[in-house]
């Protein structure tokens, strides 16, 4: 610098750290809150959230208020969302749903709660603070380690904010991990290249039948027996809707990896209703359905001849005449949708819209209802995992 310019001088340390970097704060300071009030500039409130998503979509062409085609919203359980989507929502079309990996993540804390854990996992916390945060305590666990045959694995600290990390902290301290069945579900839900929504009945059924495995094979004063059957308990409140709501059933059915099988009885013919009215809504995807020579004849629009008779009898006949192809049409609705129940099961890691791709002209009524159901995303994981990518794409540096 004093080459290219001797009469220049450099801003010194106080002059930085008094005049430059508190101007600077300041500065981003304001645009912060400019930006916030711009985009919420009042009370989050459900009512101001829900005018704030209407206008939001609304830049997309999309009126809220006068939809014609269903819109599903996913998000997590936070009160003020609730309230927006489901009490200052008018419209029967835009559907609101819990995310299903937050919903497991509170019914973990509800048990968790329940079982005055919290002194247990404060001094976990204090175990994982103290090698983590000490670069000579670090070493002698690396040596114990070594010494033992352990793997060389660093304690994992325990965040709020971060689902599993319970989970995580106590893997790392005990060893009753069975107790806890929750980690591979969350790792399921957070999936993006399948569908997730009709994963969340199949899951929570499993994952209480292997709870209730649990409790049935230990004795009450097993360690973690109680914690276990809060949140058996906990799941079951919080997932109770999902059991019987027509989109959850719809899904799942429209899954081949799991079609009726964790279904009961009563539901299992529920969801074929419901399967045939959302066919009928898409009937003119049969189209191309491939179907004998009788039954073409059959669903095939009749001419009624004219009558040389009254109105009344001419009107009668078209009546007659209508109601039977609609009666042909559901028939053969029906028995496409046997046909598909019949099939063999996916295993659980086989793609559902690969083999709908494959199927589609096997089962052209059904494919509409399966794109629709199965498009429905399980969780907010998905958008909330594109946040925090660009938290780190986009920094302040960059």
């Amino acid at each position: 610098m004093k080459t290219l310019e001797s009469k220049f001088k450099l801003p010194t340390r106080q002059y930085l750290s008094s005049t430059v970097i508190p101007k600077l704060y300041s500065k981003i300071l304001s645009q912060l809150k400019e930006e916030i009030n711009t985009d919420l500039d009042r009370e989050h409130t459900g009512e101001n959230i829900f005018l704030k998503i209407k206008a939001m979509v609304n830049e997309w062409n999309i009126d809220i208020s006068n939809l014609s085609i269903p819109i599903y919203m996913v998000t997590d359980n936070a009160r003020n969302i609730s309230c927006g989507l489901n009490i200052y929502n008018d419209n029967d079309t835009l559907h609101h749903y819990f995310c299903a990996a937050h919903t497991l993540q509170l019914a973990i804390e509800d048990s968790l709660k329940e079982n005055n854990m919290g002194s247990l996992l404060k001094k976990c916390r204090s175990i994982v603070m103290h090698y983590n945060h000490s670069t000579k305590s670090w070493e002698r666990l690396q040596q114990i380690q070594l010494r033992l045959n352990l793997p060389n694995h660093k304690l994992i600290q325990m965040v709020e904010t971060r689902w599993n990390s319970v989970y995580l902290i106590l893997e790392c301290i005990i060893e009753q991990k069975e107790a806890i069945p929750v980690l591979e579900a969350t790792k399921e839900f957070s999936q993006e290249d399948i569908p997730t929504f009709s994963m969340v009945n199949p899951i929570i059924y499993s994952i209480e039948k292997k709870l209730d495995n649990f409790i049935t094979k230990n004795s009450n004063t097993a360690a973690g027996i109680g914690f276990t059957r809060s949140l058996r308990k906990s799941i079951s409140n919080r997932f109770l809707v999902c059991k019987n709501d027509p989109s959850y059933l719809l899904a799942t059915v429209n899954d081949p990896r799991f079609k009726t099988i964790f279904m009961e009885l009563e539901n299992v013919e529920k969801v074929k209703s419901l399967l045939t009215i959302e066919v009928e809504k898409f009937g003119s995807a049969c189209a191309t359905l491939e179907i004998s020579e009788t039954e073409q004849n059959l669903l095939l629009p009749t001419t009624v001849p004219v009558s040389t008779n009254s109105l009344s009898d001419i009107l009668q006949e078209r009546s007659i005449s209508s109601s039977t192809n609609k009666e042909q049409l559901i028939n053969s609705f029906k028995k496409e949708i046997q046909e598909y129940l019949q099939q063999p099961l996916l295993s659980p890691t086989s793609k559902p819209f690969l083999w709908w791709k494959t199927n589609c002209l096997n089962f052209p009524c059904l494919v509409p209802v399966a794109l629709k159901y199965l498009g429905i995303p399980g969780t907010s994981i998905c958008s909330e995992r594109i946040f925090s990518k660009a938290e780190q794409v986009v920094t302040a540096r960059r």
